[in-house]
Formats: C-alpha cells, sequence, structure tokens
C-alpha cells in the first residue's frame, strides 16, 4: 500500500443522522467516520486521499478538531458527494430552522415587489463585492 495514490470515489451512500442529529464537531465525525467506514477505507487510505495526516483526520473523526480546515471540509465533502448544502443544514441549530421558516412564512405574505427587492438583497449580500460595499455604507452611516 505504501505509495499508492488512493481515488475516492465521487459518490459514496452515506447514512444521515436525521433522527438523533445534534449540531456538533462530534457529529460531523461521526459522519466522516461512518463515511470512511461505508467506504471500506482504512483510516490512513482516507487521510492519504485528501491529503492530510492520519493523525488530523482521526482528530477530526473523534470531535477533537475545534475548526477544520476549510480546505480539509470541502475535500471531505467532495469525496463522499456531500453538497455544502447538506453540510451547512447539519449545523444548523433547530432555532435557526424555526427563525428561518418563520421568516419566510412572513415574506410569503409581502407584495410581490418586495419580495423581488429582499432576494435582490440578499443575492448581493452574498457576493463578496456586495458585502464590501455594504460594510462600507455601514461604515458611512455610523460616523
Amino acid at each position: 500500500m505504501h505509495g499508492r495514490k488512493i481515488v475516492l470515489p465521487m459518490e459514496i451512500k452515506t447514512r444521515t443522522h436525521r433522527g438523533s442529529k445534534q449540531h456538533s464537531l462530534t457529529k460531523f465525525g461521526e459522519l466522516v467516520r461512518q463515511a470512511r467506514i461505508d467506504a471500506n477505507l482504512s483510516l490512513k487510505e482516507l487521510a492519504e486521499g485528501i491529503g492530510v495526516s492520519t493523525p488530523y483526520l482521526w482528530k477530526i473523526e473523534a470531535g477533537k478538531i475545534k475548526e477544520p480546515s476549510g480546505a480539509v471540509v470541502v475535500r471531505l465533502a467532495r469525496a463522499f458527494g456531500w453538497t455544502m448544502n447538506y453540510l451547512e443544514n447539519l449545523f444548523e441549530s433547530e432555532e435557526e430552522k424555526q427563525i428561518d421558516a418563520q421568516i419566510e412564512s412572513e415574506e410569503m405574505k409581502l407584495p410581490e415587489n418586495l419580495k423581488q427587492l429582499i432576494r435582490a438583497k440578499q443575492e448581493f449580500l452574498n457576493s463578496l463585492k456586495g458585502k464590501k460595499i455594504y460594510l462600507a455604507f455601514l461604515q458611512q452611516l455610523n460616523k
């Protein structure tokens, strides 16, 4: 196995922890571990496949890394076919989900022209350029 480069499949079926899903890094680590086991990969094989050390990957699986590198999370997501939306939802709290649902419900009651304005603002603020412009605007307001 020494020197062998692993090619991970783009999509591996993984179990989602829907019923008992808690939003913690331990659960993320458990998700990674279960996906690795489901793919019949050793810790070392997966670590080599995504370009990290075996101890680092073990710490992720054990929930001991407080903030896994964004690049590593992306590589794991690609390796197991997880979308970023799926990962975001994994860490979203129940309170956030309830508030998001309430916001959506309230927005649906608005006239169409206001809905379009809100969507345009959200799209604008999701871009880096939009964030920079909005930050400058707020800073000017607060002078």
